[in-house]
C-alpha cells in the first residue's frame, strides 16, 4: 500500500493555484473606448455595420463596449474576421442588449472567446434607430441591410455597400480576470511535480 502525503498534495495544489492566479489576460480594450468629438451618429435599424480593430496579442474576448448619447432600443454585436479589409466570418456574438443611454455599455459575449492577434470587425445590428458617439477620425465603413432577428448573420457578404463616415465608439473588452496559464509554466510544473508522485512511501506489504 502506498500514498502521497497530504502536505505534498497541498504544496502541489498551492503551486498550481499560484501559477493560474498570477497569469492573466492583458487588461486592454481594443478599439475606440474614448470620445474625442461631440458628434453623434444615428444608426439605422436593420443595418449591419461597425468598426475595424487591430488586436495586438492573443487574448480572450469577454464583452463588446459601445457608447450612446440618445435614443435607441436594442442592439446586438458580433466579432467578425477580416478578409480583404472587410468583415467576413462571425467568430462570436452577444445576445440582444437594451441600450443604456449616456453611458458606456459593456455587453457580454454569449461565451468568452479566445482570439489571436490580428484584424477584426465589431459589427452592430439595431432593431430601431439609435444615437451613438463617434470619434473625429474618418473611415470607410462596409455595411449591409438585414433584419434584426436576435441572431447575427454568420457571414458578411463579399458584395456589400460602403460609405465614408466617422469612427464609431465601439471596442473589444478582453478578459482581465479569467486565468490563462502559460504553457511553458505548466510544462515546468509537470516536470517539477512528476517525481513527487513517483516517490511514494510504502507502508506494509
Amino acid at each position: 500500500m502506498s500514498f502521497t502525503k497530504p502536505s505534498v498534495i497541498c504544496t502541489i495544489l498551492l503551486a498550481i493555484f499560484t501559477i493560474i492566479t498570477t497569469t492573466h489576460a492583458a487588461p486592454i480594450n481594443f478599439g475606440n473606448d474614448t470620445v474625442n468629438s461631440a458628434d453623434t451618429h444615428i444608426f439605422g435599424g436593420d443595418a449591419l455595420l461597425g468598426l475595424q480593430i487591430n488586436v495586438t496579442h492573443n487574448t480572450v474576448a469577454t464583452h463588446i463596449g459601445s457608447i450612446y448619447q440618445g435614443t435607441g432600443n436594442q442592439v446586438q454585436f458580433g466579432i467578425y474576421s477580416d478578409f480583404n479589409n472587410a468583415p467576413d466570418q462571425l467568430i462570436a456574438s452577444t445576445n440582444p442588449h437594451n441600450i443604456i443611454y449616456n453611458s458606456h455599455n459593456h455587453i457580454p459575449l454569449i461565451s468568452n472567446t479566445p482570439i489571436n492577434a490580428g484584424t477584426y470587425w465589431l459589427l452592430s445590428l439595431y432593431d430601431v434607430q439609435a444615437t451613438g458617439t463617434m470619434r473625429a477620425e474618418s473611415t470607410t465603413n462596409p455595411y449591409i441591410l438585414t433584419s434584426f432577428t436576435g441572431s447575427m448573420p454568420p457571414v458578411f457578404p463579399a458584395s456589400h455597400l460602403t460609405y465614408v463616415g466617422r469612427s464609431f465608439n465601439y471596442y473589444l473588452i478582453t478578459d482581465i480576470n479569467a486565468p490563462i496559464p502559460e504553457p511553458a509554466s505548466l510544462a515546468l510544473l509537470s516536470f517539477t511535480i512528476a517525481p513527487i508522485f513517483l516517490r511514494r512511501k510504502k507502508i506494509g506489504v
